[in-house]
C-alpha cells in the first residue's frame, strides 16, 4: 500500500519541474522579445518583467 504512493509523489515532483522549466522558458522568451524591440528597457517594461517574475515564481 505504501509503495503505491511513491510513483504519484515522483509524478507530482516531475510535473512541478516541467512547469518550472516552462516558466523559465517563457520568461526568457519575453526578455528576448523586449531586447529585440529595443536595446533599452522602459520603466513600463521593467514593471511587466517584475510582475512576470512574481507570477512565474522566478
Amino acid at each position: 500500500m505504501g509503495s503505491a504512493q511513491y510513483p504519484r509523489m515522483y509524478e507530482d515532483t516531475d510535473m512541478e519541474a516541467q512547469i518550472h522549466h516552462l516558466e523559465q522558458e517563457a520568461y526568457s522568451s519575453v526578455l528576448r522579445a523586449f531586447k529585440a524591440q529595443a536595446d533599452e528597457i522602459t520603466w513600463e517594461k521593467e514593471g511587466l518583467i517584475t510582475e512576470l517574475r512574481k507570477e512565474l515564481r522566478l
